[in-house]
């Protein structure tokens, strides 16, 4: 193997660490998003359940959304017991992911990506 090869296959295998790590680098926030939409759900099916959030249900919420690296921005849901059976009520998240990405192959920049997760639910505890 000459000195060429070796020059060649060098260049090659620190090109293609490259772009495996960028590769990495664009999936993180999408393996993120699902990990907040899939806590965000959770906590519609406990709001549903008792037509709202407590206080308590809410931080725990905050605490799950920080816990992924995260920067927990609003929440847009009615309180516990705040509404009727059957009234339709809104559900919104909103989250950032702040990060260095790469812009090209040597150079990296910081970004945020919002993270919004929204959804209706339907009242179904009976308040008298």
């Amino acid at each position: 193997m000459g000195v060429d090869q070796v020059v060649v296959t060098g260049v090659t295998i620190v090109i293609l660490m490259a772009l495996f790590v960028m590769a990495f680098d664009y999936l993180i926030p999408v393996v993120l998003k699902i990990e907040f939409d899939a806590i965000c759900r959770n906590y519609v099916l406990v709001a549903e359940a008792q037509n709202g959030l407590s206080s308590e249900d809410i931080s725990k919420l905050k605490d799950e959304i920080e816990a992924l690296g995260l920067l927990f921005l609003n929440l847009n849901c009615s309180e516990i017991n705040a509404s009727k059976r059957g009234s339709v009520n809104a559900f919104r998240v909103e989250g950032i992911y702040k990060n260095k990405h790469f812009i090209s192959i040597f150079e990296r920049d910081y970004q945020e990506i919002q993270f919004i997760f929204e959804q209706e639910f339907l009242s179904r505890k009976i308040v008298m």
